[in-house]
């Protein structure tokens, strides 16, 4: 019969074994993995030398396999079905096994060429197992043996070789271990199969749980995700320290520029429906972002607020809340725009959900209060399920954990190896230095007291009968009492009515609300037509925490009569949180009541401290200057 492939004349019929792991086996190791490639192309040898190398049936349990050839077309066609159907490659191998061992997840490799027989059929059926679950269970790779042939000395290439004499298409799964330091090896196949046949769907999908099976609880020492965009930061650097010898007005007028640049790149991103314009603009963005001054910005910051708290005209005030708003845009920026990028690539192909994901998580990296935003959580949940969801804020917890554990050494997969020792570097741990108090306290010895004794119990003096005994007359103890025992008489006093001229006291009215009760709150500022302050917070807020120990408890006294506060917990009322436009943690603001009801916001403002070594009541009074600024401009709306 000769090599597969090669049988003439009743080619294309020829006899293809596969091999499957011994259900139960949790691992590749003590022979439940078989055979090898080598070992597969014997054990045809074998089966040839059976059948006196004829072709046709063996009748030895053989399956026989009738490859079909592929209808690509062009060039383009191919290579728009393969990116189509996988997000990794041959170009990209190594950043595939380190995504699979990351996410403990196992590989499915298919090798295949526009003109190898059954590679358009066998990327129908891959995608038939991606569909049925196996998409957010492993990760597959295509490798193109044309491609890898042009570097004969790589590890793909040599492996290629041996299914490239088949000249069929060629599918195999396979898991990774840690080695002595911790990084992923890949393990002997646990499945191969040839040609694209239907039911490879199904054994791949079934030998995946396999894997997965195989892959729980290894640990891999692999550093976090490269934030994407990573190189181009480094060039932005040198540009910001040329930036900071300018004066400041002109580093102002360098950060407004930038501003339009976002704003293009985001809103031009977000209209773009072809991945590859949208990636343009976004990257403009972020890059743009990139390069704002941030000491500027929050100089100008500060002098904006403080001229908004002293109070201006309405044409005034609301010059200084526009400026406001491109400056917080300025400030936020960086993390706006990958969040932007995260969410586009996830709505432009599901294939592409896993790269929206690390942009994600890349935007979390500049402002981990993100992930408590209502409004991320709002987008997040129109493009992930409830199960996705929670797979992607486990990975973006993990990965908060993996930034503060040890760095894994850079050394390529491809070289990683028990025989090939790797130095790792422990990192000096210096102890913190214990100040000792100048001088103790005197403690305060009181006298022991002793609880006062309790007095001795009375005696019980009732007479509790005995049985009479038989034959005596039994008479009663007590006489009988005509008539019913007399009742006292209970007076009540008259109510007290007021007199003529005097006002009936009213019922003490509300001042703090929660956000359970945010619609009776704007009824009763309707109603006594006060201003609104609101405060959307969480228990895991630090900032928010700390308003609350040093105001919380005085709110009710210091804004009887003058406003209505609402206190939102962004945890149990999202909803208010998102109608009130938050985006980060703690945000306040001020707004008045309309006659219709409709809540109107003047002025928001987001953060609550003082710098380190300054005394807290400079928060507080930052604070409520900025409520009394508030409340004045709310006043002069209601006074219409």
């Amino acid at each position: 019969m000769g090599r597969r492939g090669g049988c003439q004349p009743c080619q294309p019929q020829y006899v293809a074994p596969e091999s499957f792991q011994q259900p139960g086996g949790s691992s590749c190791e003590g022979g439940t993995c078989y055979p090898s490639v080598s070992d597969q192309q014997q054990y045809q040898r074998q089966a040839q030398d059976r059948r006196g190398g004829r072709c046709g049936t063996p009748g030895d349990g053989f399956e026989i396999i009738n490859p079909t050839g592929n209808n690509f077309g062009t060039p383009e066609n191919y290579n728009k079905a393969v990116a189509g159907t996988f997000k990794y490659t041959d170009q990209n191998y190594d950043q595939a096994l380190k995504d699979a061992a990351r996410k403990g997840q196992p590989v499915v490799a298919v090798f295949g060429s526009k003109d190898c027989p059954d590679t358009q059929k066998l990327l129908d059926t891959v995608q038939k197992s991606q569909q049925a679950g196996g998409k957010d269970r492993a990760t597959y790779v295509y490798i193109e043996m044309d491609r890898v042939r042009e570097n004969p000395n790589s590890g793909l290439a040599k492996f290629s070789e041996g299914i490239r004499k088949d000249n069929l298409a060629h599918t195999i799964l396979f898991t990774q271990k840690p080695d002595a330091n911790g990084n992923p090896v890949p393990e002997a196949a646990m499945m191969t199969a040839w040609g694209g046949r239907d039911q490879i769907a199904n054994t791949i999908n079934t030998h995946i749980g396999y894997g997965e099976q195989a892959m729980r609880g290894r640990q891999f020492n692999i550093k976090p995700e490269a934030e994407p965009g990573a190189e181009a930061k480094k060039d932005v650097g040198k540009e910001v320290k040329d930036v900071k010898e300018l004066p400041m007005e002109e580093r102002i007028k360098r950060n407004l520029a930038l501003h339009q640049e976002i704003m293009t790149g985001l809103s031009q991103g977000n209209k773009a429906t072809d991945w590859k314009e949208g990636e343009k603009h976004y990257k403009a963005a972020i890059a743009a972002s990139d390069k704002v001054d941030k000491e500027a910005v929050k100089s100008e910051l500060k002098r904006v607020e403080d001229l908004l708290s002293k109070g201006a005209d309405e044409a005034k005030t609301k010059e200084l809340n526009s400026e406001r708003s491109k400056l917080k845009l300025l400030e936020g920026g960086d993390w706006l725009s990958r969040a932007s990028m995260g969410f586009s690539c996830m709505k432009w192909n599901p294939n592409f959900r896993d790269v929206g994901e690390q942009w994600l998580i890349a935007a979390g990296d500049k402002n981990p209060a993100m992930y408590d935003s209502a409004t991320f959580k709002s987008q997040l949940k129109t493009v992930l399920n409830p199960e996705q969801e929670n797979a992607f804020m486990k990975r973006a917890v993990q990965h908060e954990i993996n930034k503060s554990g040890p760095a894994a050494p850079g050394q390529p997969i491809e070289q990683a190896s028990a025989k090939v020792p790797v130095e790792v570097k422990k990192p000096v741990v210096v102890p913190p230095e214990v100040k000792k108090p100048v001088a103790l306290p005197p403690l305060e010895i009181r006298p022991r007291v002793q609880p006062p004794a309790e007095p001795p119990a009375r005696p019980d003096l009732r007479v509790i009968p005995k049985p009479p005994l038989p034959g005596t007359e039994v008479k009663p103890l007590v006489p009988p009492v005509p008539g019913k025992l007399p009742v006292p008489e209970v007076k009540i006093p008259p109510e007290k009515r007021p007199e003529a001229g005097e006002k009936k006291p009213e019922a003490q009215k509300k001042t703090v609300y929660d956000g359970a009760n945010f619609n009776e709150a704007l009824k009763a500022a309707k109603d006594q037509g006060l201003p609104v302050v609101f405060k959307v917070g969480s228990p895991s807020c630090p900032p928010c925490n700390r308003f609350d120990r040093e105001l919380g408890h005085s709110l009710e006294d210091q804004y009887k009569g003058k406003a209505i506060v609402i206190k939102v917990n962004n945890n149990t009322n999202p909803d208010v949180g998102e109608k009130l436009g938050v985006s980060s943690l703690p945000t306040f603001g001020v707004g008045h009541v309309d006659a219709t009801g409709k809540l109107t916001i003047d002025s928001t403002w987001t953060g609550y401290g003082s710098p380190n070594g300054v005394a807290a009541s400079q928060g507080i009074n930052q604070w409520k200057s900025y409520v009394d600024a508030g409340i004045r401009a709310a006043n002069s709306k209601l006074k219409k």
